[in-house]
């Protein structure tokens, strides 16, 4: 539960908007499995937000053509204003 928790805290912050239920089954899944294999809650939290981070959803902009929304005309302000 601590786990869903906070994977789905982190996810909603890095993602900027809240992540869709299939990527947190996805990190979810992960922390079960490195947890299973012994590396502590700890370890198997990181490894999920690692390969959150590390995710090309997380890394590259992916955005349909047409009319923007608010949330993707923030995400491109956003990304000019920090490049």
């Amino acid at each position: 539960a601590d786990a869903r928790r906070l994977l789905t805290a982190f996810l909603n912050q890095a993602y900027r908007a809240p992540a869709p239920p299939t990527d947190l089954q996805r990190y979810l899944a992960l922390f079960d499995q490195q947890f299973a294999a012994g590396r502590g809650f700890t370890q198997s939290l990181l490894a999920a937000y690692t390969a959150a981070l590390t995710s090309p959803g997380f890394l590259f902009l992916d955005e349909a053509p047409g009319k923007l929304t608010n949330y993707a005309l923030a995400t491109r302000l956003s990304l000019f204003l920090w490049n």
